[in-house]
């Protein structure tokens, strides 16, 4: 039989030798991301783009003016959702430079209030955090309530991974960020292949989201970027168009990512040789 893989490893990110590994263990590699196939083809290893999770995920389906109902927000109050990660070590490493662009933001735009969506493993620490902020903030950590809050909020400050795809399936212009621990960033810095941190800007291939990175992970400008974001404007109309690129790119509009991947795999057993499995099969 046929050996898929679902979820191709990013060895366009970083390690790319890994790829000699994965032709040796699989026969097929079913993409998330459109960019992806071509660095497997050229080694001989066949792949199909399929699309990404986060369109079945429902981060489009946020109910912003109710969760601003029941939680007390103004349906006029500027409010910026604040994602730090769902890992300890990123949050601790996050969430006070994060509150430090809030309060800069807050200076910026009266009646602020910051929206954050955390997760249970890390819930009691980002609540003890967040609570020292001396902006108004909503903490949420049940999973139901997530999307309402990004479609609550006129723009996110986020860790950088696939929360960023959620917010451009939402529609929330966002800044991402990323900051790990100094061996872990000389070691990235040493092997890590791609431009962006962001998927949004890898996706549409130049870098329109803000970023910050490591020692750039800094209150002031991090919350300029957002503040410049929070109007109407050119600024905010770029990121929301590249965000539609993005998240069309990523196969919006057609069958389910789950669907698709369903059928190349029917292909490919159809198109497998009887026998002693040792052919190859799918699409290109």
């Amino acid at each position: 039989m046929p050996r898929v893989h679902y979820g191709a490893p990013t060895i366009w990110a970083w390690r790319p030798w890994r790829v000699h590994k994965y032709k040796r263990v699989f026969d097929h590699i079913l993409a998330v991301f459109p960019f992806e196939p071509p660095h497997f083809h050229k080694h001989g290893l066949a792949c199909t783009f399929v699309g990404h999770a986060v369109l079945d995920g429902g981060a489009d389906k946020g109910d912003g003016p109710s969760f601003r109902a029941r939680h007390g927000i103004p349906p006029e109050a500027p409010a910026v959702c604040v994602l730090p990660g769902s890992r300890r070590g990123e949050v601790d490493r996050l969430v006070p430079r994060f509150g430090g662009a809030v309060e800069l933001l807050a200076r910026r735009r009266p009646g602020l209030v910051a929206i954050v969506p955390t997760v249970p493993n890390v819930a009691t620490s980002v609540r003890a955090a967040v609570e020292r902020w001396r902006t108004p903030a909503v903490i949420v950590a049940t999973p139901a309530e997530r999307h309402d809050a990004m479609a609550a909020s006129n723009v996110a400050l986020a860790a950088s991974g696939t929360v960023g795809l959620e917010l451009a399936l939402a529609g929330v212009p966002a800044a991402i960020a990323y900051r790990v621990a100094p061996l872990t960033a000389l070691a990235l810095r040493l092997l890590l292949r791609v431009p962006y941190i962001s998927s949004t800007n890898l996706i549409v291939g130049r870098k329109v989201l803000p970023e910050f990175l490591q020692d750039g992970v800094r209150p002031a400008p991090m919350a300029g970027a957002l503040d410049a974001m929070l109007d109407e404007g050119p600024r905010r109309a770029e990121i929301a168009a590249a965000q539609r690129e993005a998240i069309d790119a990523l196969g919006r509009g057609g069958p389910s990512p789950s669907d698709r991947a369903a059928a190349v795999i029917l292909d490919i057993i159809s198109a497998w040789p009887d026998g002693d499995g040792q052919g190859g099969g799918g699409r290109q």
